[in-house]
């Protein structure tokens, strides 16, 4: 029997739903969707009635005065009046329209933690509390929030019995032993609905075992081959298990996820970046000098003879050692 079913969006449809969200937030605050009245085709178009301008859409050098109930947006420093205003538990006052671009840039990155922006002094670093964000976010865009809150919040609480699809991001609690059961339905039924078996993670395959499933020539030939490549490049958080890619820079790598360091190349957690200046790695200078040393040969002639330690790195001493 199946406790309970929580289904979420695979980090790629979270960031569809958010793109989806902006450019909806765009066209809608566009003037050119807003017709000035009614009577354009009309034979009794009526006085013309202007919906009330919201502050929060028009550029400072377009604000005339500042009215006294005016507020300033700590991000975009618009003058809004009060009631268009989210606060943070300090008080910082933000304009609607940045709290949700906020918000949707963090749910972009995989994040739930929605911290003031205040940069002001030492800034502030106290988060938006779930019912200031309820009362104005829209509903797509909250939805979405709640899914990626949900699913922190399970991976965290390591469920006993917990089942994850390996086609997405849906996972229930399963009690049914895996003996008796060990075929997982994800109930996605939208975004993926596959039969996936709970012990080898690939499609279900009732009446074989899952060692004759590796022989199969779909599965064991071009998927083989795309598993390979994608662990080459995917690297999984040795706290959390969240997997993730190198873009750019350097290999202490953060994880999106719970903010754990660890090295890309040897995927081993580390603090500093002592990790990475050669004291306590295959990657340091030490080593490459060692193995430059190793090729060294005693040639007479000076065209054919490699070059020293010294000349390759610049170092004017004759004599070279290299503590091991």
């Amino acid at each position: 029997m199946v406790l309970h079913l929580l289904g979420t969006y695979s980090p790629e449809e979270t960031a569809s739903l958010v793109v989806d969200h902006l450019l909806e937030h765009t066209r809608a605050s566009s003037p050119d969707d807003h017709p000035q009245h009614l009577g354009a085709n009309s034979s009794d178009p009526g006085p013309s009635v202007e919906a009330p301008e919201d502050p929060t859409t028009r550029l400072p050098h377009e604000l005339d005065f500042k009215a006294d109930n005016d507020v300033d947006c700590e991000c975009c420093f618009v003058p809004s009046p009060s009631t268009h205003m989210l606060r943070c538990p300090d008080g910082h006052p933000f304009c609607f329209r940045c709290v949700e671009t906020h918000v949707a840039t963090q749910v972009g990155q995989q994040k739930i933690d929605v911290v003031c922006m205040y940069s002001g002094d030492a800034g502030c670093h106290l988060r938006f509390t779930l019912d200031v964000l309820q009362a104005q976010l829209p509903e797509p865009l909250l939805t979405t929030y709640l899914r990626l809150i949900q699913q922190k919040e399970l991976k965290e609480a390591n469920l006993e019995g917990l089942e994850e699809c390996p086609f997405c991001d849906f996972a229930c609690v399963m009690e049914i032993p895996l003996r008796v059961m060990p075929t997982l339905s994800c109930g996605n039924v939208e975004h993926c609905g596959v039969q996936s078996c709970r012990i080898c993670r690939l499609k279900a395959h009732p009446g074989r075992t899952c060692e004759d499933t590796q022989g199969d020539g779909d599965q064991d030939g071009r998927l083989a081959i795309e598993e390979a490549m994608t662990r080459a490049l995917v690297r999984m958080c040795p706290s959390c298990g969240t997997p993730f890619v190198k873009e750019d820079g350097c290999n202490k790598m953060t994880c999106p996820s719970c903010g754990a360091f660890s090295c890309y190349v040897c995927k081993e957690p580390v603090r500093g970046y002592g990790h990475f200046e050669g004291h306590d790695n295959i990657y340091g200078v030490r080593r490459i000098l060692n193995k430059v040393l190793a090729h060294q040969t005693d040639h007479t002639n000076e065209r054919n003879r490699p070059q020293t330690p010294s000349a390759l790195f610049g170092i004017k001493s004759r004599n070279v050692t290299i503590e091991k």
